[in-house]
């Protein structure tokens, strides 16, 4: 795999690398920046052909000699997240080979990977995790000077992928049956989720499923053992409450950490209104092949997210179209 290095990035680990030939493939070809500020320090890796990004967040003075591991695991874990297929995830790092350093001397490329830099920087301001920020990046639209040519450096990435003949998605999946009940009857969606999600991303997949995305209620979940009695409470941060109950902020903590072990939980949204949701896992798919989260079935209109609770939304069932 080739790393070709800006000024400032030879400078960080301490090379003075040379000019790659042209005759490498360029799938296997990234450039890296190091963005800094004040204290603040941003390395960004940008794959020459898609302008996928991985951004790396956390390094210190130690860990530069350390920066192809550190770089190669990184991407694996952006790659998981994006439930690419662990076989094709091997492919590519076993085909790249050895990172070596280049020195970067392509006007072109280096004003993609500015702009790529930028990108990482915006994802850097609203999130505080690698995957999180490298995801961003890789969904900020990008292009040339024609202006019908523009894409997503994610799924142009995953097209290159393609080369190794595999299913493009696979990775373990929960599928879950989720049921509210209000004044004029059950409300029930199936979804189908990677295990790698975070508790925060299926809070956001159920409120979705029920078209609630317009406010930022709070919510938490309750997990239950098998004798149906609540054994662990799951909370933002923000949270203060609790109940007699260990509790943990669910923050960066994934499904597959506590499900299956769980198997039934509730998901109370929005504390003044007081809907609470039934989840019951229904299905534990080891490899799953297909695009993920999905939204698999669903019976009933949801109240509106901004209703209030059961007694306002019996109001509004029950008030006449013309408002009279």
């Amino acid at each position: 795999m080739l790393i070709h290095c800006t000024k400032r990035a030879c400078e960080r680990l301490k090379i003075t690398p040379p000019v790659a030939s042209d005759d490498y493939n360029p799938l296997y070809s990234w450039r890296l920046n190091v963005v800094e500020e004040g204290r603040r320090r941003l390395v960004v890796f940008m794959h020459d052909v898609s302008r996928y990004c991985i951004a790396l967040d956390t390094i210190k003075a130690k860990d530069w000699p350390k920066l192809p591991q550190l770089f190669e695991q990184r991407l694996m874990d952006v790659l998981f997240a994006e439930q690419i297929n662990p076989d094709i995830i091997d492919h590519y790092l076993s085909e790249a080979g050895k990172i070596e350093y280049y020195r970067n001397n392509d006007r072109q490329m280096t004003s993609w990977l500015n702009k790529t830099c930028e990108a990482a920087c915006l994802g850097y301001c609203i999130y505080d995790d690698d995957v999180d920020i490298s995801l961003f990046a890789c969904q900020y639209l990008v292009g040339t000077k024609n202006e019908k040519d523009y894409w997503e450096p994610s799924e142009k990435f995953h097209a290159c992928l393609s080369v190794y003949g595999l299913p493009l998605k696979r990775c373990r999946a929960f599928e879950f049956s989720i049921r509210l009940s209000t004044p004029a009857g059950l409300v029930c969606r199936t979804i189908i989720v990677p295990a790698e999600f975070t508790f925060e991303k299926l809070a956001t997949v159920i409120k979705s499923a029920y078209g609630w995305w317009q406010r930022e209620n709070q919510y938490h979940f309750l997990f239950y053992n098998d004798a149906g009695y609540p054994e662990l409470y799951l909370r933002e941060e923000r949270d203060p409450s609790s109940f007699n109950l260990p509790s943990i902020v669910m923050t960066k903590i994934r499904l597959q950490d506590y499900i299956p072990k769980y198997k039934a939980l509730r998901f109370l949204y929005d504390y003044r209104a007081d809907w609470m949701l039934h989840i019951n896992l229904t299905a534990d798919y080891e490899n799953y092949v297909g695009e993920i989260p999905r939204l698999i079935a669903g019976e009933g209109n949801a109240p509106p997210e901004n209703v209030g609770g059961k007694n306002s939304f019996t109001e509004f069932l029950h008030k006449p179209a013309n408002g009279k």
